[in-house]
């Protein structure tokens, strides 16, 4: 979360960086936490800290990434944004496209956007130009030919998300397959909880491509709760997202390693599990 603000002219108080999360922490400790009296006591004392921020001056709140908020989050959002209206704030947030969101979590988003009477500005893809200038961002000290620039545009969509994701891996010869990393590279695979060894299991037994549907189905878990485990194993690095709701392995030999530890009865059951799907 980052805060900025322009004090007045006149306002001789600011003259150094506020303490945004010191005063938005002290707010939680302050409030009364039985239930539902606990929950408008939060609300009311970050508000009462916003109300000091705008009271210096006009103020942007940015949030990244709000639809992975939890429900407290999304709440104080939209206790802003309701109270507000009239005041000096502007709360700017990035969000995944509503479509690509599970339900539950759509109809939330949704939900907030109508409230607060968002306004909605839609991000094209990138063009092939500006793949070509996102990548040269990355790395200016690289040289990228058309073709590279091509696949890179073709494989990610012209999403900057699943650029950034590609951009971790070697853009292999032939095409929109899984990274061969260097043949001495040790093989990295970070220690997963429960719910996320279940998810990069079943994907190593549905294979090198990965439809969203088809994990959904095979797991057998909450929509939401998947596209949560999902979100994690692509930060680690485990899996990476391509266009259209599919997923791959950024390493093809973990899915290889994650599949070949499976016990015989497990990877038997995964696979009536995956072929039922």
């Amino acid at each position: 979360m980052l805060i900025g603000f322009a004090p007045r002219l006149d306002d001789d108080a600011l003259t150094g960086p506020v303490q945004v999360e010191d005063r938005l922490l002290e707010a939680l400790r302050s409030a009364d936490h039985r239930e539902e009296a606990g929950h408008f006591s939060l609300l009311d004392g970050i508000a009462a800290q916003f109300q000091e921020f705008v009271r210096r001056g006009p103020t942007v709140l940015l949030l990244e990434d709000l639809h992975r908020a939890d429900e407290p989050s999304l709440g104080a959002v939209e206790y802003l944004g309701r109270n507000f209206r009239d005041r000096p704030l502007w709360i700017v947030a990035t969000s995944r496209s509503m479509s690509a969101l599970p339900d539950p979590r759509r109809l939330r988003m949704e939900a907030l956007a109508e409230a607060t009477h968002a306004e909605r500005i839609p991000l094209r893809p990138l063009t092939s130009a500006e793949v070509g200038e996102f990548l040269a961002h990355l790395h200016p000290a690289r040289s990228f030919s058309p073709e590279e620039v091509a696949r890179a545009h073709s494989e990610s969509g012209g999403n900057p998300l699943l650029l950034a994701q590609l951009d971790r891996r070697p853009l292999a010869d032939d095409g929109p397959s899984a990274a061969r990393p260097e043949p001495d590279a040790p093989l990295l695979l970070p220690t997963l909880g429960a719910a996320d060894e279940r998810t990069a299991v079943t994907a190593a037994v549905i294979g090198p491509e990965i439809p969203f549907a088809t994990l959904l189905r095979a797991t057998g878990q909450d929509e939401e709760r998947l596209a949560e485990s999902v979100d994690r194993l692509v930060g680690l690095g485990v899996l990476w997202e391509r266009p259209g709701e599919t997923l791959a392995f950024a390493d093809e030999r973990v899915r290889a390693r994650l599949y070949d530890d499976l016990p015989e009865s497990r990877r038997l059951r995964l696979h009536g599990e995956v072929g039922a799907a």
